[in-house]
């Protein structure tokens, strides 16, 4: 926002400009081990949520997608001929253009997904 502001001669320089970041970045290197992952796939059944939801969430992790990826996927980003999520570069993160690799559990719960959400965009 100062950035913004410098740019358009509101503010001469950022009063950010020498603040340290609080604390270090962390960095995210643990993955879910067999047993975690079968707690969550199967435990998520007990859930109290909506079935669609439910498969949103497998679809998550088979993906390895974040949640705003897969909330607001489309249905034409998919490619289920070739197993392929194309998610453009205009909605991509980094802004380049991600291709997805779908496995056969993932395609079955798109078309779970399909099924419990006829209709959705």
């Amino acid at each position: 926002m100062f950035n913004w502001a410098i740019e358009r001669d509101l503010l001469d320089a950022s009063p950010c400009m020498r603040i340290k970041a609080p604390a270090p970045e962390n960095t995210r290197d643990r993955a879910l081990n067999d047993e975690e992952v079968e707690t969550f796939w199967h435990g998520i059944e007990k859930a109290g949520m909506s079935e669609t939801i439910r498969l949103a969430l497998k679809l998550q992790l088979v993906t390895a997608q974040r949640k705003g990826e897969v909330v607001n996927a489309k249905w034409d980003e998919f490619d289920r001929d070739n197993a392929l999520r194309v998610i453009p570069a205009s909605r991509a993160k980094n802004s380049e253009q991600h291709l997805v690799p779908l496995s056969p559990p993932a395609l079955d719960l798109l078309d779970a997904i399909e099924t419990n959400a006829p209709g959705s965009d």
